[in-house]
């Protein structure tokens, strides 16, 4: 077994394994422009929020409002789909974050993520395979989807997946097991880029 789970030394469980909620959100990598990651971002903006904001006061960051509002829109923007599917009982605190690339990013893709993409599905596979929980969510981007879905579900997606208002057509998701668990996967818009969800 994996001694790491899949997991990079910058990702894993948000909070305790053991209030692990099924909801696994699988991004790209960090925006870190260009150097290592510190620290597990999403982390700290989910369970400890005041003091991260705090300290970038205290550094006098001078992105400090850019980093807040990015923040703030990715809590705002996962709670959004958690609502939108019903999923009221999940919270922030008991997911999973992870990245398929999670050492370093930039404003845009970079060449390391680009090559890590073609192990998404085998990092992904990994960290399913070593979970207790047999029924599982996974929220990711699209690119990442696309490799998830060919490889797990032949390609098949149904059409009617979350729903964003500035699109016109839901996003695409689709259902598979992996061994034993039971896996959803939703294809998602970035949340540092996108704007809220429809409302029911």
């Amino acid at each position: 077994m994996d001694t790491n789970c899949g997991f990079e030394k910058y990702e894993g469980y948000v909070g305790n394994k053991e209030d692990f909620n099924g909801v696994i959100f699988y991004l790209r990598e960090p925006n870190t422009e260009g150097n290592e990651a510190e620290e597990f971002w999403f982390k700290r903006i989910i369970i400890d929020k005041e003091n991260y904001y705090k300290e970038l006061e205290e550094a006098k960051c001078e992105k400090i409002e850019t980093d807040k509002r990015i923040a703030s829109k990715f809590e705002n923007r996962f709670n959004e789909m958690l609502e939108q599917l019903g999923l009221t009982d999940k919270q922030l605190k008991d997911v999973v974050y992870c990245n398929v690339h999670s050492d370093f990013g930039e404003k845009s893709v970079t060449n390391e993520y680009r090559e890590k993409l073609t192990n998404a599905v085998n990092k992904l596979k990994i960290i399913v395979e070593n979970m207790n929980r047999k029924e599982l969510i996974v929220f990711t981007c699209k690119d990442i989807f696309n490799k998830l879905c060919d490889a797990w579900n032949d390609g098949k997606r149904n059409e009617d997946g979350l729903k964003y208002n500035n699109e016109k057509k839901c996003m695409h998701y689709f259902c598979c097991e992996i061994g034993d668990k039971k896996i959803t996967v939703y294809e998602i818009l970035h949340p540092s880029r996108s704007s809220c969800l429809q409302k029911n």
